[in-house]
């Protein structure tokens, strides 16, 4: 089990967007996150891009309703 539980809704340190989709077993602080945009679907494993981490969760009541729908 990681940092992040699969499903929340996470803010990234350059202030997009996304949810924790799967956790990664090598390093238990950065899980693979699906990015919340209108566009494709963009998953980005934090492990291997070192330069982008998770600032911190959003609360799905308040600031992270507009993604539950997605999550």
């Amino acid at each position: 089990m990681g940092v992040w539980s699969k499903g929340t809704v996470v803010l990234l340190e350059d202030n997009r967007g996304a949810i924790v989709r799967e956790q990664n077993s090598d390093d238990i602080f950065s899980p693979k996150v699906e990015l919340v945009s209108k566009g494709p679907k963009t998953i980005i494993d934090l492990t291997e891009e070192r330069d982008i981490k998770i600032k911190r969760s959003l609360d799905p009541g308040t600031e992270g309703k507009e993604y539950l729908d997605l999550v």
